[in-house]
């Protein structure tokens, strides 16, 4: 299968799935993630469907265990993430990188979790770095990828300095915050942190990077400052709303003084340039990109 026809097929199978769900509800339901029982109840008020499913979900998994699968049982290792992926701001920002990868790509997947993007990522660019710094999820990544020559697998936090840190197992991982707002549900672990300006010494440099890690996206940008600086990868960067928007606030105001203009995706993977008072408005979880000026 050329380029063009494997870009086709799998926007095609990204659109199958986006058309199978109730987008209206999905997008409330993201737009009241985030702790607390006052969202917990508004979820299941204005959108009980996906409660629902989202818990039948996680007992389907627990009863048999989906996680352990082999993944190399699919033709393309994506459709075994696509299979159950039910996040319409995740589904649009995958057709913004199907649309936007090109071969010569090397794609750092910072956050990798599981694999999500890592996986599709593998399709399309030259090389993919993936780091995540939680042993459970590390441990799944690299059982996923261990037989991918074009993936660097770092059991890594992208940071502002290199060496250990703690983070929380939660909304955020910032663990300040969490104890100050949310006392009792911040479950802390140590984790070894690297920076990007150190981690490009060795490797090759990002063209795109995908940065999910919970609010701590302020200090891997920090981290990489001269990188950002004198290069102009594409970012496509979680922000969080509500109590957690001033965390995002920092990094994306670090990213407009790096001549970073930021961007709504849209429902076919395009995207549209929105203003900073868009940004801090913002309810519940969200994807940007960001590209240079």
């Amino acid at each position: 299968m050329g380029k063009e026809e494997k870009k086709k097929f799998f926007l095609e199978s990204v659109e199958k799935k986006l058309q199978s769900l109730n987008i209206q509800e999905l997008e409330k339901y993201e737009s009241l993630l985030g702790p607390g029982w006052k969202k917990r109840i508004l979820r299941i008020i204005f959108a009980p469907r996906v409660v629902l499913n989202f818990k039948f979900r996680i007992l389907k998994d627990k009863l048999f265990k989906k996680k352990n699968k082999e993944i190399e049982e699919f033709d393309y290792p994506f459709f075994y993430f696509l299979e159950d992926l039910d996040s319409v701001n995740e589904l649009k920002s995958i057709k913004f990188l199907i649309k936007n990868f090109k071969d010569v790509d090397v794609f750092y997947d910072i956050g990798a979790q599981y694999g999500l993007y890592t996986s599709l990522a593998l399709e399309f660019c030259k090389e993919v770095h993936a780091f995540e710094p939680i042993p459970k999820f590390f441990d799944v990544l690299k059982n996923n990828f261990k037989n991918y020559k074009n993936v660097f697998l770092n059991n890594l936090a992208v940071s502002d300095k290199k060496g250990k840190a703690r983070i929380c197992l939660g909304p955020t991982t910032i663990v300040e915050e969490m104890k100050k707002k949310y006392p009792k549900s911040c479950e802390e672990v140590e984790i070894e942190t690297i920076t990007l300006d150190e981690y490009i010494k060795t490797h090759s440099k990002p063209t795109i990077i995908k940065m999910d890690i919970e609010g701590a996206e302020f200090l891997a940008i920090k981290g990489g400052y001269e990188f950002f600086k004198n290069n102009s990868p594409i970012i496509l960067m979680e922000v969080l709303g509500d109590e957690f928007l001033e965390i995002s606030k920092k990094a994306v105001d670090l990213l407009v003084e790096l001549n970073y203009v930021p961007h709504q995706i849209n429902l076919e993977g395009g995207i549209t340039k929105v203003p900073l008072d868009f940004i801090y408005k913002l309810k519940g979880v969200n994807n940007l990109v960001f590209t240079k000026r």
